[in-house]
This record gives structure tokens, C-alpha cells and sequence, in this order.
């Protein structure tokens, strides 16, 4: 519409209207006119409509509205200020510039600015507004009631109408409802319907058909909507190996397009994820037929497993908010596998052991316990006195235990933490502390020992840790504690066995000797009889006697 006023008159036309040939026209037309002439508007003024020249083209008289060269209407009394009028019966000749002119009595006599109208052999398209709490939008937001509305130039004369048509069809033609109507100037089709996320992008076509001939105006409808369908993903799909890439992919339908946010489960809450080495986040926003789809990409190169966890993507816009999760389960070979000995520290014979290895892998291993016997590894099972229980976790736990341990458990033991990813052993010494066993004592050398040679009395054991070992004499009914001395030599030969000496041994060393092995465990005693033979120096006279022969 153009609005032009001068002194104080004003017009408001449209710079150009169209009609089809046979058809009508309506030009909407309001005037205003100066403060100094109102007196004069009364029921006698007149409309006048001028083809491009004054006076003598005169086209339509709005007191005598059929006596013209164009016939018609004009819709209110000029004291009404308005001048909208409708031509009917239009020829393709009747194109050109009009222009409307106020006259009455007095000196009320006003000219205005002109509007072309153009005749045209094919009909007009019909136009087609939305609406929204009665208020013309270009966009709708889901759940509100919308009106759109289809109204085309109404010709008394000549029938007409007005259909709709949609794209997708499936999607929209549900839940609408159609209304026609018209006044005096147009013939409206209004369809009322709730809008949803499926109506975004979806076209509506009005059809108007007149004289046989068709014509349509199509209005695609844009609905805002909060984040729908958000959907997450790991890819590649299936197992995800430790020193791969991996990407999330976070998915939803809205309009406008969201922003999305990463998060991470850390430690009870939600921490948001960054881009980093080795962290990419991309977005990406598309259109698909009457959706709006976006995307989110987070990608992990070079994965290990402090990246597992459960991952949140938040899609958001100015309508909402949608969260989704997607668990990233990160595999690996076993690592950090380690064994120690339970209870620590001293472990003595007759009690229980455990020996416990523990791993970190995904999935869980298989554990197997193997001994160093011989120079080989030998696997161990349950079996008396032994028995092997694994716990099943991301961090496992194998456990061997020795119940009633003796010193034949002493040993190096492996422990073996396998899965499909992968092998790791670590090994664990067992070593069992037990009191004095199998003392026992000896003369060297063997046999009659005389006086004047040298003999050792010679004792061993078995114990962990080593023995101290004490020599004692039984003498005049005790036992007397035998020390290093003239003669007599005590010494360790190792940490088994203990030797004592007698060099120039004589019958005064005759006697039992005893022999005492003592560890922090026990002690244990035995003995052995020293018999000294003494040295007899003899001398044979032979003496030769007569015989009776």
C-alpha cells in the first residue's frame, strides 16, 4: 500500500492491483482530506474514478455506479473516508493508471495519486497469510493454534473457489479443520489446526479455480520446536581396544538448531568436556524433508581406559532442552598386575597363607598360578590344603591359599593375568619360617677313635631362619656349655651345620656330647657318644724251651 497526502489530504492505494480478463477488481482505498474542508464532506460528495486524464476520462460515478464505462461498486459512503471499490467485468483494454477524485459541495474538490491496474488473460494468484493469535507471523511455534488463511478478489458475478492441498499428505492431514466465508470484497478458506514438529517445512498449496482457469499460492510453514529424538552413538560399533579412535555422535531434530554440550560422569557429577589433545568436538546441521537434523561429533584419539565412562550430550535451544548417554566401554590388555603375600610379614610354618594377585584389564582376565619346581613352571589347582577363588571385576582378584603351610610350599610363585587383548605374569616368593627339624649329630672320623688323633663331632639341621647351634658336655650330671678353647675349635660351617673339634683327643674326652639347633621357633637337641680308645704301646719277648724230644 502507498500512502500520500499533501495539505492535509492523504490517500492510501496500492501502487498496483491485477484482475483477471471477464473478471472483477478491488482496489482497497482509504482518503483523508484537510481539517479546512470537512464541513463540506456530506452525503453529496461523490467518487469519481479517472483513467488517465481529467476530465474527460471518467470511468465510474459512484452515484450512478452502473451508468460508467466500468461498472461496479464502491463499498462505503465517501463521508466514510473510504474509497475501496470493485470493478466488474474487466476487458484486457481496461489496463492503465486510475486515479480516484473526491468532489462535493463547496469547495471540496480533490484529486489523488493513481494506481495501475492491470487486466490479465490468466487470473491472479490467490494469497495465502498465517496467523497466530489473530496476529500475521512468518513462523509458529509447536503447540500453538495457527490459522492459515487462502482468500482471493470476490466476484458477485462470477462463482469461484478455493481447495488446499498438502505436502506430505500423511503427515498434516489430520486434526485440520477447513472454513470458507466471504464479504464484500474477497472469499477466504482458512484452515485452523494445532501445529506440531511435523508441520516444520511441510507445504500448503490454495488452489483457486474460476472460469475453468486454476491458479494456487504455495506457503511451506517454519515451526520452532524443542530438541526431539536425541539419540547417541558409539562408532566404530562393537569392541573398542585400547589405542584406537573412537567418535560419540549425538543426534536430535529441532528448529532453530541446537547447541550441544558434552558432559562426563566423573566422581558422582557431571563435568563438561572440552576439546583437547586427542579431543575433537564438531557440529554439523542439516535438513532433511521436513526436518531440521544436527549432529555432534566428539572423537577420541589414541584411547586408553581413563577415557571409559558414561558420556551425556545436552541438546538445547530456545525451547528446551533434550539429554541423552551412551556408555564408552574402553578394552585392554592386562595391566598393574602385581601379587603379595597375606598375611605380611613373617609367615610360619602350621599356619594359613594367601597369596593374591590383582590386575587391571577389560574385559576381566582368567588367572592361573604356576610354581617354579625343578626348573619348570607348574600350574597349580585346587586341590588338599590349597585353594585358588577369583573375583571377577574390571579390577580382579585372584587369591591362592595355603591352609596347615609347611616348608615344602617354600617357592617361587607366578601368577598369569590373560584376556583377548592380551598377557602379563608377575611372581611372588613364598618363603615359610619354621623351628628346628631332623637334628642330628655325628663322629668323624667314623669308627674307633684313639686317643692322640683329632675327631670332629659334626651337627646339622633343617630350620628357616638359620639355627644357632650350642655344643654341651654331660658332666658330673650337668650339662656344661662348651666353648672354643685349647684343643677345641667350634666352628659354622654354614647355616646348617655346626662342627666341633678335638685336636689330640684323650680318654679325658671321653663322654656324650650334645648338640642344641634354636631359632626364633623352636628348639631342638640330639646327641652323640665320644669314645676314646687309649693308645697301648706293647712289648712281646719270645723265649724258646728245650722239648722233651
Amino acid at each position: 500500500m502507498f500512502v500520500s497526502g499533501l495539505c492535509g489530504f492523504s490517500i492510501s492505494l496500492p501502487y498496483r492491483v491485477e484482475a483477471l480478463e471477464g473478471s472483477c477488481v478491488f482496489i482497497p482505498c482509504i482518503f483523508q482530506i484537510d481539517e479546512d474542508y470537512k464541513d463540506d464532506l456530506t452525503d453529496a460528495a461523490k467518487g469519481l474514478w479517472y483513467k488517465e486524464i481529467y476530465p474527460s476520462g471518467l470511468v465510474f460515478n459512484s452515484s450512478s455506479p452502473d451508468s460508467g464505462q466500468l461498472k461496479g461498486e464502491m463499498f462505503d459512503k465517501a463521508t466514510e473516508k473510504n474509497c475501496s471499490t470493485r470493478f466488474d467485468n474487466l476487458k484486457l483494454t481496461d489496463s492503465g493508471s486510475y486515479y480516484f477524485r473526491l468532489e462535493s459541495n463547496g469547495g471540496l474538490k480533490w484529486s489523488y495519486i493513481e494506481v495501475e491496474i492491470v487486466i490479465k488473460a490468466s487470473p491472479p494468484n490467490p494469497t495465502v497469510l498465517l496467523f497466530q493469535d489473530q496476529q500475521e507471523v512468518m513462523e509458529v511455534t509447536e503447540g500453538k493454534s495457527v490459522t492459515l488463511s487462502c482468500f482471493k478478489i470476490f466476484c458477485p458475478s462470477l462463482p469461484s473457489s478455493l481447495t488446499w492441498s498438502f505436502s506430505p499428505e500423511h503427515l498434516i492431514n489430520a486434526n485440520i479443520t477447513e472454513q470458507q466465508h466471504q464479504n464484500q470484497t474477497h472469499y477466504y478458506s482458512d484452515l485452523m489446526f494445532t501445529v506440531t514438529q511435523h508441520h516444520h517445512r511441510a507445504e500448503f498449496t490454495c488452489t483457486a479455480t474460476q472460469q475453468q482457469i486454476t491458479t494456487h499460492s504455495t506457503r511451506q510453514l517454519h515451526v520452532q520446536y524443542a530438541p526431539k529424538s536425541v539419540s547417541a552413538h558409539v562408532s566404530p560399533a562393537g569392541v573398542i581396544v585400547e589405542g584406537h579412535s573412537v567418535t560419540l555422535s549425538c543426534s536430535s531434530e529441532a528448529n532453530p538448531a541446537v547447541k550441544y554440550s558434552w558432559y562426563r560422569h566423573n566422581e558422582g557429577d557431571l563435568e563438561p568436556v572440552q576439546t583437547g589433545p586427542n579431543l575433537t568436538i564438531s557440529n554439523t546441521n542439516l535438513t532433511e524433508t521436513n526436518l531440521t537434523l544436527s549432529y555432534s561429533n566428539l572423537t577420541i584419539n589414541d584411547i586408553n581406559p581413563s577415557h571409559s565412562g558414561r558420556y551425556y550430550c545436552r541438546a538445547k535451544n530456545q525451547h528446551g532442552t533434550q539429554n541423552t548417554s551412551v556408555l564408552l566401554d574402553v578394552q585392554y590388555a592386562p595391566k598393574s598386575v602385581s601379587a603379595h603375600v597375606s598375611p605380611a610379614g613373617v609367615i610360619v610354618e602350621g599356619h594359613s597363607v594367601t597369596l593374591s594377585c590383582s590386575s587391571e584389564a577389560n574385559p576381566a582376565v582368567k588367572y592361573s598360578w604356576y610354581r617354579h619346581t625343578e626348573g619348570d613352571l607348574k600350574p597349580l589347582q585346587t586341590g588338599p590344603n590349597l585353594t585358588i577363588n577369583n573375583t571377577n571385576l574390571t579390577l580382579s582378584y585372584s587369591n591362592l591359599t595355603i591352609s596347615d603351610i609347611n616348608p615344602s610350599h617354600i617357592g617361587q610363585y607366578y601368577c598369569r593375568a590373560k584376556n583377548q587383548h592380551g598377557t602379563q605374569n608377575t611372581s611372588v616368593l613364598l618363603d615359610v619360617q619354621y623351628a628346628p627339624k631332623s637334628v642330628s649329630a655325628h663322629v668323624s672320623p667314623a669308627g674307633v677313635i684313639v686317643e692322640g688323633h683329632s675327631v670332629t663331632l659334626s651337627c646339622s639341621s633343617e630350620a628357616n631362619p638359620a639355627v644357632k647351634y650350642s655344643w654341651y658336655r654331660h658332666t658330673e650330671g650337668d650339662l656344661k656349655l662348651l666353648q672354643t678353647g685349647p684343643n677345641l675349635t667350634i666352628n659354622n660351617t654354614n647355616l646348617n651345620e655346626t662342627n666341633l673339634t678335638i685336636s689330640n683327643v684323650y680318654l679325658a674326652h671321653n663322654g656324650r656330647y650334645y648338640c642344641k639347633a634354636e631359632n626364633q621357633h623352636g628348639t631342638q637337641n640330639t646327641s652323640v657318644l665320644l669314645d676314646v680308645q687309649p693308645l697301648i704301646s706293647r712289648r712281646t719277648n719270645f723265649c724258646l724251651l728245650p722239648s722233651d724230644d
